[in-house]
Parts: structure tokens; sequence; C-alpha cells
């Protein structure tokens, strides 16, 4: 199986575990829509697109048929859902001296680090990641390196 294409949608705010939605396209034949990120107890997890009956249990419509298959899906489906994370925080101007990383467990915990020591400067936690709320965090970054 090969995963031809890959399209992602971050959620941007923190309403809920949802964490965003995957689209893919599976040898360039086959597509699967609305592949769900959860934010679980241990971390990010994949969860196929599903339907609820009647008595209110949850059914996989499409779904890997081994471990292998799903443990395969699961690493490129969060491999690009967090270069997406990583694209929304490169809309954060900071001096070239520094970079931002998230927590992978957490990716609304942002942390500062010098690219050189790679020391931790700062730790700041995300309310969400709309557009306004990158902006101040440019100017709170921006007012905590002036004073460092």
């Amino acid at each position: 199986m090969r995963i031809s294409n890959v399209k992602v949608m971050v959620k941007r705010e923190k309403i809920s575990r949802l964490r965003g939605y995957v689209d893919i396209l599976v040898d360039d034949c086959i597509a699967v829509h609305e592949i769900r990120i959860i934010d679980g107890n241990r971390g990010l997890f994949v969860a196929m697109p599903s339907y609820e009956d009647s008595e209110g249990k949850h059914h996989d419509l499409v779904h890997p048929i081994n471990q292998n298959g799903r443990d395969s899906l699961e690493k490129e489906i969060l491999m690009r859902f967090y270069d997406e994370v990583y694209g929304l925080l490169g809309k954060i101007n900071i001096d070239s001296k520094y970079e931002l990383n998230f927590d992978v467990n957490n990716i609304f915990k942002i942390s500062l680090r010098d690219k050189e020591s790679m020391e931790a400067i700062k730790t700041y936690e995300l309310p969400d990641y709309t557009d306004e709320t990158l902006k101040k965090m440019e100017e709170i970054i921006a007012d905590d390196l002036s004073r460092a």
C-alpha cells in the first residue's frame, strides 16, 4: 500500500479532543475522507471514518486489516499533520537565532529554543491556532526576547 496523497486540515480551535481531519489517496486509486486525528489520553491517534449505529456503537467504514498496515498509515498521517502544525508555527516571525517547537503530545504547548545551544528559553500554552492568536504570540515572544 502506498499513500500517494495526503491532505491535512488542522482544527485550529481547542474546543474538543479533535485536532484535525485528513483525506488520503491510496495507490492513486482509492480516496479515504475524514480520517480524524484525536487527542487521546496517551497522545494523538488516528481514527478511521466511522458511523454510529442505533445502539450508539461506532463501526469503522474503512480500516487497515493488520497492525503493520495501521502503524504505517498512522505514522504517515501524523507526520503530515505535524508538518502542517509546523507550517502554522511558521507564521510567527521570530529572530532567526531561535526556533519554535511544539510538544507532539500537546500541540498547543510550544517552546522557544536557542538554535545554537538548543536551550529552552520559555514554554507557552496556546489557546488555539487562529491567526489572531499567532499574531499575539509573535508580540509576546518578541517582548520576552527583548527582556532576555
